[in-house]
C-alpha cells in the first residue's frame, strides 16, 4: 500500500515535470469549459422561458406591458 510520502512524491513530480501548456489545457478542459457551458445554458433557458411566457400572453390577448402581472396573478 502506498504511503502518503510516496503519493506526495508522485504528485509533485507529475506537477513539476508537466509543462505549463499541458497544465493550461487541463485546466481549460476541466474547469473553464464546464463553467462556461453552465452559464450559457442558464442564459439560454432564461431567454426561452421569457419567450414562452410572452407567447402565452400573446395567445391570451394580454399586452406585453401587463404580461408579468398576468403570469404572476392570472388576472
Amino acid at each position: 500500500m502506498a504511503t502518503i510520502r510516496d503519493l506526495s512524491k508522485k504528485i509533485s513530480s507529475l506537477l513539476l515535470d508537466t509543462d505549463l501548456i499541458t497544465m493550461g489545457k487541463g485546466i481549460l478542459k476541466w474547469a473553464v469549459v464546464p463553467i462556461l457551458t453552465v452559464i450559457l445554458l442558464s442564459i439560454g433557458y432564461e431567454a426561452y422561458d421569457e419567450a414562452r411566457g410572452l407567447k402565452y400572453c400573446r395567445d391570451e390577448g394580454v399586452s406585453e406591458s401587463k404580461c408579468d402581472y398576468f403570469l404572476k396573478y392570472g388576472d
